[in-house]
């Protein structure tokens, strides 16, 4: 066979060369020619000196005429038979013969349904059909079937038979392909001859989802509810900052003024970086032109923000960022005195120097990078070793900086300007009152750089010093609470003891003046209960957050023209987000209305055909007259009924509308040990729980309760000598997680010293280990298995019947869920195993477990939801399918119901939180998902 030339060459008009020809040339104006498409060939022969010859008369023969016909001048006609063929052209004088292939192809090929939907689990028939070049079907086609994700990689989540049956494993976009293979060709010829056709593989419609709430729902009046123990700040102008909470659905950065607030960020907004939002505010600081500094507190990212009305916030610093040659920079601190007129900032961060932790004070000019001041461990004058914390800091109106520092027994105050390094001001052994300094108990710093601090001497006597212009006044103080703030001319205010009694007072020549003292009336007409937070401002006016008898939070201003400024109830019309986040639904119940948390502290509601109805929420009276001011973690029974402590001091039960005490009160235990006031850690249906409490013996105590008979199941401390035998070896040094099962057996994750740490099962009297972590973590013994891996931690412990569940973390990465059933861990989903959408699973995220022993739960970082009833798996959620705008990033919660309906919560791209409730529809098969053997 010759080798077929690519253009056409001239038959005629060539020299004629004496002597035979020894090569003949064939060429074709293509090498592929669609099936009854007509070509015409030409063919030269070469005499054997290579010349071309003119005048020579062929013959022309198909090496196949079912694929082509060639007729006597070389035109050819492709058949209706799809390869390659050789078509010969022979000299009639010699017999020399040459050739030249074509490959004989389809115009295109038809993939039948040529798109559509599937979902999954489903299976779907294809076809396809080979046309020519008129359009008609050529006969007798054998297509290869292939199919691949639409951009072009291979998948797991569907198959294709030989004959063209796909399955359809999982979800996506995918591209099925119909190919006419032509062997091994090469070069110009096409192989695969190729026919496409799309699919879109959908979750089977298990569950109707319908969103419930989201974080972007903005409301615009509210009732103020007190978060106690939040200091306000007052500027010279008289506006007021402060951080509350709003009818208990989100926290706010509050501007007051002229008896208005404005909400300057709220709770449930974006944080400063992607996949976070704000829960809560540090305490503020307020400059003279309405700017307020406080930390943002993000589920994610946290960062350090100005804001002012109408502008939101401005992120000064976030965390994890690099800023006066130190990285990790992050935690950071303000105080009333952090913030000057020119939006200069002085703050206290945490950091990474040297690949070691570290806090420092750091100044930030208007509009510039963190400068580094001062740094814990580093020297400083007159302190040896350098500090260990920074009790306090500020900065006055010329931007210079002073912060106190102190490393036991030594204290100073120190003052630093420009680039300059920190002078010292005042401190440990520097002479004062005809004695010397012992140590500095707080500081207020003035805009005019005034100084104000208490003092103990080594005569053991008190004092109130204040230092202005280098100057340095004093008075004596039999007892103190706290500085408040000092000016230039309007003196200092303290709160601490007097003549009159204790409370605030006022400083500035002679003797303390009586502002607002304990127990007197305020002007609310209530007497005075604790004092919040103060202000003297530079026209000496004091502002106050105070809580009185019958009332949470009350802001005043003694002597003035409005004694009372706002107290709690007080209107807020100004547009806020709801606080919905991550840890907002209480897993557990089986039936009702879900509960959910929201704000910070939490406020507790329940969810409802009428929407979100108030349960428990800040400063609500409880039944012993105290102010509720937030929950500890709750604790949901499967039959509906909350146990909660009340910020970790009282017991409480809420079944169906009524709220009762459920008191665990101090007792002397048997072995005549003090123990304190406890707090429920776990309980089941039939009223038995476990719970802990501090003794007189620098001790915990984890008790078992039945019946009203308390048993001892552990003692742990920071100090052997009060920490229980583990059950492993060694001793009990503290403990994780804790539940227990309807047969009463309880499961408790113990910290060990001197022997693996891990799960514990307590029976009847008896303790075994169940899963244990290896030590060191990459040890080889002692070690638990799962299926074959090891165990390396876990978390996220449930009970339910009598069963019990958690995540355990395997040490070739990823993790796992797991059941204790009949001694002994089983393997319930987690890494490698198959998910009904076809992708392999690397982790197990938030899961849920009812009393039918149903299980919802989240894989790969909550990218797709799941439901496990009766062996199969059903498609709650995937995070490519949501019937909103937006799809989410993860499913975080979970709650499954007695009735199959899920509650779960999770993030959008637009950092929306959003609650969504998935109700099945039990007239859809479920999907089996693939896993290995236990």
């Amino acid at each position: 066979m010759k080798k077929f030339l690519l253009s056409l060459l001239p038959c005629a008009c060539l020299a004629q060369t004496p002597g035979p020809a020894r090569i003949v040339f064939v060429s074709s104006p293509k090498p592929r020619v669609i099936s009854a498409e007509r070509i015409q060939l030409s063919a030269l022969a070469r005499d054997q000196n290579g010349l071309a010859r003119s005048g020579d008369a062929f013959t022309w023969r198909s090496g196949n005429i079912g694929m082509a016909t060639v007729d006597s001048s070389g035109g050819v006609t492709a058949g209706r038979t799809l390869g390659l063929v050789d078509i010969f052209a022979t000299t009639t004088i010699g017999n020399i013969a040459g050739s030249v292939r074509l490959q004989i192809l389809p115009l295109r090929i038809d993939v039948f349904p040529s798109s559509g939907e599937l979902f999954v689990g489903d299976a779907l028939q294809y076809s396809a059909r080979a046309v020519d070049l008129n359009g008609e079907p050529i006969p007798n086609v054998f297509f290869a079937w292939q199919v691949t994700a639409a951009t072009g990689g291979g998948s797991q989540a569907v198959a294709m038979s030989g004959t063209g049956m796909l399955s359809a494993r999982g979800t996506g976009r995918f591209a099925i392909r119909a190919m006419i293979n032509y062997g091994g060709v090469v070069g110009q010829f096409i192989n695969p001859f190729v026919g496409v056709s799309y699919i879109d593989i959908k979750p089977r419609n298990n569950f109707r989802l319908t969103r419930l709430l989201s974080s972007a729902e903005v409301r615009n009046s509210f009732q103020l509810r007190p978060i106690l123990n939040r200091p306000m700040a007052v500027n010279d102008a008289g506006q007021a900052a402060l951080v509350g909470s709003l009818d208990g659905l989100t926290n706010a950065l509050l501007l007051y003024e002229g008896g208005r607030f404005d909400v300057l960020a709220s709770g449930g907004q974006p944080g400063p970086t992607a996949g976070g939002l704000i829960f809560d505010f540090g305490s503020p600081a307020i400059n003279n032109r309405g700017q307020v500094l406080t930390r943002v507190a993000v589920q994610g990212t946290s960062g350090l923000a100005l804001a002012s009305r109408g502008l939101g916030l401005t992120y000064l610093a976030v965390d994890g960022m690099s800023a006066g040659g130190v990285e990790q920079v992050g935690g950071y601190s303000v105080n009333p005195f952090s913030l000057n007129d020119n939006g200069e900032v002085v703050f206290e961060a945490g950091f990474q120097l040297g690949g070691q932790g570290r806090r420092g004070i750091f100044r930030m000019l208007a509009g510039g990078a963190p400068q580094r001041i001062a740094t814990t461990g580093e020297a400083l004058p007159g302190l040896p070793g350098g500090p260990a914390s920074f009790p306090s800091w500020g900065i006055d109106r010329d931007g210079v900086a002073y912060f106190q520092a102190f490393r036991n027994p030594d204290q100073a105050i120190f003052r630093q300007q420009g680039f300059t390094p920190p002078t010292r001001v005042i401190g440990s052994g520097d002479a004062l009152a005809g004695s010397t300094i012992r140590n500095i108990g707080a500081m207020a710093i003035s805009a005019s750089g005034d100084l104000a601090l208490f003092y103990t001497l080594a005569n053991n006597s008190n004092g109130l010093a204040r230092i202005t212009g280098g100057q340095t006044q004093f008075i004596p103080l039999r007892n103190y609470r706290g500085i408040i703030s000092v000016h230039g001319a309007a003196g200092v205010l303290f709160d601490g003891e007097g003549d009159r009694g204790w409370g605030l007072h006022r400083w500035n020549t002679g003797a303390p003046v009586a502002v607002l003292l304990d127990g007197r009336l305020a002007p609310n007409n209530e007497p005075v209960r604790q004092v919040y937070s103060a202000t003297l401002t530079g026209r000496g006016e004091v502002f106050a957050l105070v809580r009185t008898t019958l009332t949470s939070l009350v802001a005043i201003q003694p002597g003035g023209s409005r004694p009372v400024l706002f107290q709690s109830g007080a209107r807020v019309d100004s547009p806020a987000n709801i606080h919905l986040t991550n840890g907002s639904l209480v897993r557990g119940s089986g039936a009702g209305p879900p509960f959910l948390l929201l704000g910070s502290p939490n406020s507790l509601f329940q969810l409802d055909s009428r929407g979100l109805v108030p349960r428990l929420v800040l400063g609500d009276r409880i039944p012993d007259g105290a102010f509720y001011q937030g929950l500890g973690s709750p604790i949901e029974t499967g039959s509906g009924d909350l146990y909660i402590d009340f910020g970790g001091y009282w017991n409480r039960k809420i079944t169906g509308d009524r709220i009762e005490d459920f008191p665990l009160g101090s007792f002397r235990a048997e072995d005549g040990v003090n123990v304190g006031r406890g707090l429920i850690r776990a309980m089941n249906d039939r009223g038995v729980y476990v719970w802990d409490a501090g003794t007189d013996r620098n001790q915990t105590r984890l008790y078992y309760s039945e019946a009203g008979r308390n048993t001892l199941l552990a003692t742990y401390s920071g100090e052997a000598r009060f920490q229980s035998p583990a059950p492993s070896g060694g001793t009990v040094n503290g403990r994780g997680e804790v539940a227990i099962d309807e047969q009463n057996r309880v499961m408790v994750n113990f910290r060990v010293t001197g022997g693996p740490s891990g799960w514990f099962l307590w029976d009847r009297g008896r303790w075994t280990q169940t899963a244990v972590y290896p030590i060191p973590a990459t040890g080889p013994t002692p070690t638990t298995s799962i299926k074959g891996q090891v165990i390396s931690t876990s978390n996220n412990l449930r009970a339910m019947g009598d069963s019990f569940y958690a995540v355990f973390n395997l040490r070739v990465g990823g993790s796992a869920l797991a059941e204790f059933r009949d001694n002994t861990w089983r393997w319930i989903a987690g890494n490698q195993d198959i998910g009904p959408n076809g992708s392999p699973f690397n982790n197990i995220g938030a899961y849920d477990v009812n009393r039918r022993g149903d299980i919802a739960y989240a894989i790969n970082g909550g990218q797709l939801l799941v439901v496990r009833s009766g062996g199969q798996d059903r498609l709650v959620h995937l995070n490519t399918e949501t019937p909103d705008a937006g799809n989410f990033f993860s499913a975080q919660a979970v709650e499954l119901r007695e009735d199959g309906r899920v509650y779960f919560g999770g993030m959008n791209p637009l950092d929306q939180y959003e609650l969504w409730l998935a109700e099945p529809l039990l007239t859809s098969p479920p999907v089996r998902s693939r896993r290995g053997e236990n």
